[in-house]
């Protein structure tokens, strides 16, 4: 059970040395076809459907809470979001904050992605934004609860890559079967075939079962009732994931 996250962690390399034998680097010859012009490397963001719907939030007229206000108002929105929360989740420990790992990966994310304002303010909000995300329970669908504050390190790999191999298939036909109630398919591919590629954002295991987590920071609103579970389905929904 234990092998098994450090064999995709650490992918199993052998190499072989004869010192008592000079080798001389030969090329091999491909005598078979080469691939058509419909073989792709896929990933689903190809494979589906852009929507593009800009939505209008209403915006209450003052957020008395302090961390709300910062959280639905001042934080950055939009991709830069994702990406400064992604990063900084992917790198720090889920467990504590006792060595400071939190503080150093919060620095750097702000300083990448050039963040400006009040950072000391910016910082702290973000730290206490981890530990609502970390401690939050997670109900699952076998009825277990967790908390991401109890994945070790170890327990833990993150931008899990992983490829396997497609078939030919025709885009439309798929997007005729699932219709627009599931999933919207790009039917500007026609017929193809290859390799499907992707990330698993996270890849953990927990009292020996092992999960897959991919993150979130679509903004829905500016109230916490605006994040309801019906509205967040939507939004997977809308955005095609």
């Amino acid at each position: 059970d234990k092998d098994i996250l450090e064999t995709l962690r650490y992918p199993r390399l052998n190499f072989y040395s004869d010192n008592s034998k000079n080798y001389l680097p030969t090329s091999k010859e491909y005598s078979g076809e080469f691939p058509v012009d419909n073989w792709w490397k896929m990933s689903y963001s190809r494979l589906a459907s852009k929507n593009h719907v800009i939505k209008d939030y209403p915006k209450p007229d003052e957020i008395a809470d302090a961390f709300d206000k910062f959280v639905f108002e001042q934080f950055p929105k939009g991709a830069k979001a994702g990406n400064i929360l992604h990063t900084i989740l992917e790198k720090i420990d889920f467990t504590t904050n006792d060595d400071g790992n939190w503080d150093i990966e919060i620095d750097s994310a702000l300083n990448f992605y050039r963040v400006k304002g009040n950072l000391e303010s910016l910082k702290s909000n973000i730290k206490l934004w981890l530990e609502h995300i970390l401690n939050t329970n997670i109900l699952m669908p076998d009825g277990v609860t967790l908390k991401l504050s109890e994945v070790k390190h170890e327990d833990r790999i993150n931008e899990l890559e992983f490829d396997f191999n497609m078939n030919e298939f025709d885009a439309i036909s798929v997007a005729n079967v699932v219709g627009e109630t599931e999933v919207r398919i790009n039917t500007e591919l026609f017929k193809i075939k290859g390799v499907m590629n992707g990330k698993m954002d996270l890849f953990f295991r927990h009292n020996g079962k092992y999960y897959i987590l991919d993150w979130k920071s679509n903004f829905l609103g500016f109230t916490l009732d605006d994040y309801q579970k019906a509205n967040v389905e939507e939004a997977m929904t809308d955005s095609n994931y």
